[in-house]
């Protein structure tokens, strides 16, 4: 049987709804690799250094190493868990029970909250965990699909088939479908057309977004403060490689650990935007007393004020958080459409009581 004679019958999955223990078991198996690159970098990191030390050598030092890893294993696991758990209790979105209608065009999602639909080009991937199938559409972005929760006459086996016959269908398309559409509502709308932020602009705002709500950032600018003051000075000419290594081979370790980390989080920020098609498609915003309806190549939602988190405002931007994991929707509040202005939008979030930070 074929998978798209499968889903000529819409595939549904009623009422689907994820415990607290279910979403930490999911989030801790998506993130393994993620966990595990960093401990390999930070077991290469204190090797290097042990091995420059002459530490290698010395059965007590090895030891000492070995148990700060088991250490930083633990308390990446533990930290890990418990952000998990947090974002869990701070996302009401994740613990409402929630139906979806898989078809051959894509997957519709109807909970208290609102709704939604995503087409197969913009799945990214799809992994089973344990009883689930975990729908991923962006990094950090995914759609968890309880398959105990496949309504007759169809069973979780038929949708595993389909998805599997699917095949290489799921990855990303480089020609997206025709736009998705949202019907416009009765009564009074705000338009905010054509929002789309290029790779730099969406690179110097999530800097400025992760400084914004993370201060504790801004102490990784001491150390890399003086990592930078080494490179000046091995530019200039003041010391050498050799001499460096010679003299403090840690100091030159430590320079370029500390370097790699801006490195590292403008890959991880130039990943985030070429995997996400609401970043790289221009999306068309209405905002209605009720709700926001958001409408980008593939995929439309409507979703119900209350499943607005945060909402943090950086210059002409606005950002909306809808759960505690990622940043949501990015509003351009100089796209907003005559006769409305930015402080329209900012009249109607407070009328919704949301705080604008």
């Amino acid at each position: 049987m074929g998978a798209d004679f499968i889903f000529m019958q819409p595939i549904v999955v009623a009422d689907s709804r994820i415990s607290e223990a279910e979403y930490v078991a999911i989030s801790t198996r998506l993130h393994q690799r993620q966990r595990w690159a960093t401990l390999g970098l930070t077991t290469a990191f204190l090797a290097c250094m042990m091995w420059s030390d002459g530490g290698l050598n010395d059965p007590t030092q090895v030891l000492i190493s070995v148990s700060i890893l088991a250490c930083i294993a633990a308390l990446a696991w533990w930290m890990g868990r418990r952000r998990f758990r947090k974002q869990y209790t701070a996302t009401p979105s994740v613990q409402l029970p929630t139906s979806y209608t898989l078809t051959a065009d894509g997957i519709a999602t109807r909970s208290p909250l609102g709704e939604s639909f995503i087409s197969w080009s913009n799945v990214q991937a799809v992994r089973p965990v344990n009883n689930w199938f975990v729908f991923t559409t962006s990094p950090g972005v995914y759609i968890p699909i309880d398959g105990r929760c496949v309504q007759a006459p169809h069973t979780a086996t038929d949708l595993a088939t389909a998805l599997t016959q699917r095949g290489t269908n799921l990855s990303p398309s480089s020609t997206p479908s025709e736009a998705a559409h949202v019907s416009v509502p009765v009564g009074p709308v705000i338009s905010i057309p054509n929002v789309h932020l290029t790779l730099g602009q969406y690179t110097w705002l999530s800097l400025r977004l992760t400084a914004k709500i993370m201060p504790l950032i801004w102490v990784l600018l001491l150390p890399l403060g003086s990592a930078l003051l080494v490179l000046w000075q091995l530019l200039l000419g003041d010391k050498t490689l050799g001499e460096l290594w010679q003299n403090n081979s840690g100091q030159l370790l430590m320079m370029l650990f500390f370097l790699s980390v801006p490195l590292f989080m403008l890959w991880a920020i130039r990943k985030q935007y070429r995997n996400s098609p609401l970043l790289k498609h221009p999306a068309n915003y209405l905002l209605t007393p009720d709700k926001m309806l958001v409408a980008y190549p593939g995929a439309n939602a409507e979703i119900s004020w209350d499943g607005v988190q945060k909402v943090n405002r950086i210059g002409r931007w606005t950002f909306l958080q809808t759960t505690a994991a990622n940043a949501g929707f990015i509003l351009d509040m100089r796209q907003v459409a005559s006769p409305n202005t930015a402080a329209d939008v900012f009249a109607l979030f407070k009328t919704q009581h949301i705080v604008v930070k």
